[in-house]
C-alpha cells in the first residue's frame, strides 16, 4: 500500500466517531496505529489496555477459521505496543459504550467478530475513500512495518520486537524498503549506469 493510500485511511479511521455495528472498523483503526495482527487484536481484552500509559499488550489470538482463542504466533508475539492518544480515545468511547464485555471487540452473543467481516469493512472504506479495493487489513501491518523501518532512528531490533517476530532478520527480509515508490531513486541510477 502506497504511503499515501495508508495516510487517507488512517485519518479517517483516526477520526470516524464508531457506532455499534463498526467494531470491524475500529479494529481496522488499532491495526493501522499499531501494526498488529488481525487475530491479535480480535482477541483484545480490556485488561490488555492501559489508558494512562497508552499501551495494549498482545497476549492471544483469535483464530477466525476455528473461532476459538489461541496462543500468539509465537513467543515474541506477546508485546506490549505503544498506542497514539487518538486511538486510545477512541478505544475509551468504545469501552463506555461496552463494559460489559470481557473481550474489547465482541458482539455480544455473536461472539468475536471474524476476518472475512474485517476484509469485507476495510474494501467497502477502500472504495469509500477513492481507493481500489486491493488492499487486505493485513496490507495495514505490512505498511506500519514498512514506515517504522524506514525510519533510520528507530532500530530494526525495536520494530521486530513491536510487530513481534521471532528475530531481527525475518523484519530486515520482509519489511526493508518495500513501500511502493521506495525504488524509483535506485531505478533511475541502475538504469543509468546499465545504459553507460
Amino acid at each position: 500500500m502506497s504511503a499515501e493510500d495508508y495516510l487517507k485511511l488512517r485519518t479517517y479511521l483516526f477520526n470516524h466517531t464508531y457506532s455499534a455495528s463498526e467494531a470491524s472498523q475500529l479494529i481496522l483503526a488499532v491495526i493501522s496505529a499499531t501494526g498488529a495482527r488481525v487475530g491479535e487484536i480480535i482477541g483484545l481484552k480490556w485488561c490488555d489496555i492501559d489508558f494512562e500509559r497508552h499501551q495494549l499488550k498482545i497476549q492471544r489470538s483469535f483464530d477466525s477459521a476455528a473461532r476459538k482463542i489461541k496462543t500468539t504466533k509465537t513467543v515474541s508475539a506477546i508485546r506490549t505496543i505503544p498506542l497514539v492518544k487518538s486511538v486510545t480515545r477512541l478505544l475509551g468511547l468504545w469501552h463506555e459504550n461496552h463494559p460489559t464485555t470481557e473481550f474489547v471487540f465482541a458482539e455480544d452473543e455473536m461472539g468475536l467478530p471474524k476476518a472475512s467481516s474485517i476484509n469485507s469493512a476495510f474494501h467497502h472504506l477502500q472504495r469509500e475513500l477513492g481507493i481500489i479495493p486491493i488492499y487486505s487489513p493485513h496490507s495495514l501491518r505490512h505498511t506500519v512495518a514498512s514506515l517504522l523501518v524506514a525510519r533510520p532512528e528507530l532500530d530494526v531490533t525495536y520494530v521486530s520486537r513491536l510487530l513481534g517476530h521471532s528475530n531481527p532478520s525475518i523484519t530486515q527480509r520482509y519489511y526493508l524498503r518495500v513501500l511502493p515508490g521506495d525504488h524509483q531513486r535506485e531505478d533511475m541510477v541502475a538504469l543509468n549506469t546499465i545504459a553507460l
